[in-house]
């Protein structure tokens, strides 16, 4: 990196050094997968010190813009995409209050598409479970869930440290009505849900699919970049009285 950079007044220093970071990873100077520079070479950079940036890169981290992996360093999780994304964080839901119908569970060998999504060889063995969710019989999740069976686990297995998922719009299948009772050809929500231990390690996939009258996604939004944000007081054009 060249030699420091002059940061504004506008905003808090670490604040201001997280969105340099982000611009720069949305910008593709540091693309999937890329290292970022050591924490004394930012520091240098930004001119700053060394709990400025461990706060800057905490952030992007808890948005999942970045992975720290311990005795590597931390490295771009951020997937860039020709659609538009928003980048959501949560928690894991609590099913406690659900019950979840087994429909099958069996051994199978992970395919192309599958071996990919779990870094794992094509042919790895995996265990395969559909698992229907439901409430006072209104059904609610279709689950598709892989996982790998090729793991030295503890009896618990991996511990879960994240996940990562892409949310998008399907048409319903033979499987969904057979399973939720959606009319083949229905506009729904499904997931692709990734699971990854401490060590960025994954260990389990799953392809969820939600049953349209049954489920619905709140999100809160906030002005991002630091940046406050007004309503506009300009009348559009024609609307002035």
């Amino acid at each position: 990196m060249a030699k420091k950079t002059k940061l504004h007044t506008y905003s808090s220093l670490h604040e201001q050094v997280r969105q340099d970071l982000l611009d720069r990873i949305l910008a593709g100077e540091y693309k999937y997968g890329d290292r970022l520079p050591p924490e004394d070479e930012l520091c240098e950079y930004y001119g700053v010190s060394r709990i400025t940036v461990r706060r800057a890169v905490s952030e992007l981290a808890a948005q999942f813009i970045v992975v720290r992996r311990r005795g590597v360093g931390t490295e771009v999780s951020y997937k860039s995409s020709s659609r538009r994304v928003f980048r959501l964080s949560g928690f894991f839901e609590n099913n406690s209050l659900f019950q979840h119908d087994l429909h099958f569970e069996k051994k199978i060998e992970a395919d192309a598409q599958i071996a990919k999504v779990l870094d794992c060889p094509l042919g790895a063995p995996l265990i395969h479970r559909r698992v229907v969710t439901h409430l006072d019989k209104k059904r609610f999740t279709l689950a598709e869930i892989y996982s790998r069976a090729d793991l030295k686990n503890a009896s618990l297995g991996p511990r879960i440290q994240r996940a990562e998922q892409e949310i998008s719009a399907i048409l319903a299948d033979d499987t969904v009505f057979e399973c939720l009772g959606v009319p083949v050809g229905t506009p729904m929500i499904s997931a692709r849900r990734t699971y990854f231990t401490a060590n960025s390690e994954r260990v389990r996939y799953l392809f969820a699919r939600y049953h349209p009258e049954n489920y619905r996604f709140l999100v809160d939004l906030q002005p991002g970049g630091g940046q406050p944000m007004f309503e506009s007081v300009i009348s559009p054009t024609g609307m002035q009285e």
